[in-house]
């Protein structure tokens, strides 16, 4: 029963990052432990001046009343789920148009989730949020399976596990808390 209390798991924390002294980069990792849970989704920590591609986010904002944006759009906490999973779908299925075996194999998913949360948000509501975007991810897993496959995930052989891999977004980011 403790263990389901554990929703993430510190791995690596890496000592200093080469360049402009930049605090430590932590890996967060949420195993992949029940039966829907279908591979580990690691979080990487950046920092505010680190570059990135913001065309290539999906920005999940949480604030200390644990007020939620989702792409510059408010959300409720109980729709942020599947306002992610309605996102990564949608453009799994632009990449893909129509969604079969050859377009899933040359295809590379290219969309990264980004949470960012106050120094104040409640703990709980940020392991919940969290929850609902690993779950969002893991869904996406099972319906792109289904979908090229018409089988369960589980079901699935190595190779054609990796094609359906490459399809979801399993190394996101995790942004620096801020005062906001």
């Amino acid at each position: 029963m403790k263990k389901s209390l554990i929703i993430l798991i510190i791995l690596i924390i890496v000592s200093s990052l080469a360049t402009k002294g930049q605090n430590s980069l932590v890996i967060i990792v949420k195993k992949a432990d029940s039966l829907n849970q279908f591979e580990d989704i690691q979080y990487s920590s950046i920092s505010l001046n680190q570059t990135i591609d913001f065309d290539k986010l999906i920005r999940v904002y949480v604030n200390s009343k644990s007020k939620i944006l989702v792409d510059h759009s408010i959300s409720y906490m109980d729709d942020v789920g599947k306002i992610v999973y309605d996102k990564l779908k949608t453009n799994i299925e632009t990449q893909t148009s129509p969604l079969t075996i050859k377009s899933a194999v040359s295809t590379q998913n290219d969309l990264k989730i980004l949470i960012k949360k106050s120094v104040y948000t409640n703990k709980d509501d940020y392991k919940t949020i969290l929850d609902m975007v690993n779950n969002a991810i893991w869904d996406l897993m099972k319906y792109s399976s289904n979908k090229v496959y018409g089988k369960e995930y589980k079901l699935l052989n190595t190779e054609e596990r990796n094609n359906i891999k490459k399809l979801v977004p399993l190394k996101n980011y995790l942004a620096e808390d801020v005062k906001f």
